[in-house]
């Protein structure tokens, strides 16, 4: 399932409050930069509001809040706070768990990697030890 939500900072610049938000695709935005960005600037210019001026000072002063959120990101926001690196890691453990089935299912015929545990288990030690290994080299 796609990792999404609304990311909306709301504010007030002049008097009148402010809700500037955009959709975010958590997927495509951790594949392309392995982080989660600061999402300030997307949101203004997403949202007419220009990175040189006071308005744009006054939304930086206040934090971006998710709702409306799918996939495993839901689990990681917490009255409108998202916790970004325990996100990051179940991401990229979700991630690996996929390339360990598509491993299982190619070599063993295993449909279902999660009714396999102790399989699991070694595929995952095997993973993190050669990781461990390369990043020694």
């Amino acid at each position: 399932m796609k990792n999404s939500a609304t990311a909306t900072v709301h504010f007030y610049f002049k008097g009148e409050k402010f809700e500037p938000s955009i959709e975010v695709d958590f997927d495509k935005i951790i594949a392309m930069h392995g982080v989660i960005p600061a999402l300030y600037t997307t949101i203004a210019k997403r949202n007419g509001i220009d990175s040189y001026s006071y308005e744009y000072e006054m939304m930086e002063a206040e934090p971006v809040t998710y709702s409306n959120a799918t996939g495993v990101v839901t689990d990681f926001i917490s009255e409108g706070q998202l916790d970004t690196e325990g996100f990051i890691a179940a991401w990229y453990e979700q991630r690996l768990m996929e390339k360990l089935a598509t491993i299982a299912k190619q070599h063993l015929e295993i449909d279902n990697l999660e009714e396999q545990a102790a399989l699991k288990a070694a595929l995952s030690e095997a993973y993190r030890l050669g990781r461990a290994e390369t990043s020694r080299d």
